[in-house]
């Protein structure tokens, strides 16, 4: 059964989702507005460590896949990946998607 579901009856209603927590908290959430997918994954912790690799951020990953992490404290990686970070936050700013813009139908 898939989680969120009913044994193949639909989705639970109100069920808890990761954004639906985040937003409930007081935290940002943007959206990727491509087709394709944003396959980034890496974490800044208090803008000095970066954590990034393969691992999709599952228990079902950690338990069952070969992934690998790295974590570091250099400078130079972590403002490369903040950079990349805030590109990203930016060009998914509410403003400026597509269906928000005038003229646009």
């Amino acid at each position: 059964m898939e989680p969120g579901t009913r044994g193949g009856r639909g989705p639970l209603r109100g069920s808890v989702t990761p954004e639906k927590v985040s937003v409930s908290a007081g935290i940002q959430v943007r959206h990727d507005q491509h087709s394709g997918y944003m396959h980034h994954k890496f974490a800044i912790v208090d803008r000095r460590m970066l954590i990034t690799g393969s691992l999709n951020w599952t228990t079902q990953a950690i338990q069952s896949n070969r992934e690998n992490v790295l974590v570091v404290e250099d400078a130079e990686y972590v403002k490369a990946f903040q950079d990349e970070f805030e590109r990203i936050w930016e060009e998914y700013n509410p403003t400026n998607y597509s269906f928000f813009l005038k003229g646009n139908k």
